[in-house]
């Protein structure tokens, strides 16, 4: 399915768990926002030597897309096409996953947040982000896996498969062959050592990823 801005923080829990993470939710849409503008800075030619900075939170956003999943799983919006599936997987630990959501906890090593590359749908609209599921062989729901354009971020309950795939990756750059700009998003975390996404597009016009 696909989203739009305005709907990054949708009120998929109760009203109160919904203001306990509205911090979350600001931290989602300046992400969204950010990558919008750059990629469509790059697509359609415009401030090509001009860099771009944005610094968020890594936590926080690992948490909004924890929040997805687990409110779109409740809600019994995930699962295979035309299925309702309303369970995340089963030997997950819910007390740690609810210490996570809304006090920053942690999970399993290798659990959580991921981001790699992303072919884009040429045919895909720039206003808004594509969500979809995976479900695990208990028949539940995994990951949940946003797609902002050229980039892919995964909210995993396991190791992702993909063997790209950056764990809490430190941010996303973007550039050009056609303009010296760099444009950066930064994924800030308490620990050392996170590696950036990079993506380089070529000329100007439909994505050719």
């Amino acid at each position: 399915m696909a989203i739009s801005p305005g709907n990054l923080a949708s009120k998929i829990l109760c009203g109160r768990h919904n203001s306990a993470l509205s911090s979350c939710d600001v931290t989602a849409t300046a992400v969204f926002e950010s990558l919008r503008r750059y990629q469509l800075d790059f697509a359609e030619g415009r401030n090509l030597a001009e860099d771009g900075f944005t610094f968020v939170s890594g936590p926080l956003f690992e948490r909004w897309l924890l929040k997805l999943l687990w409110g779109a799983v409740e809600s019994t919006s995930l699962g295979k096409t035309g299925e309702k599936k309303g369970a995340i997987r089963e030997d997950a630990n819910q007390g740690e996953i609810l210490e996570m959501l809304y006090r920053g906890g942690s999970l399993t090593e290798g659990w959580g947040f991921y981001g790699l590359r992303h072919d884009p749908d040429p045919l895909g609209s720039p206003d808004s982000v594509g969500i979809k599921s995976a479900l695990g062989p208990d028949g539940c729901v995994w990951t949940v896996q946003v797609e902002f354009g050229v980039v892919s971020f995964t909210f995993a309950f396991g190791r992702a498969d993909a063997p790209e795939a950056v764990y809490k990756p430190g941010g996303v750059m973007l550039t050009s062959t056609v303009g010296s700009g760099e444009k950066i998003l930064v994924f800030a975390w308490p620990e050392k050592e996170h590696p950036l996404l990079s993506y380089t597009r070529q000329g100007i016009g439909p994505s050719t990823a």
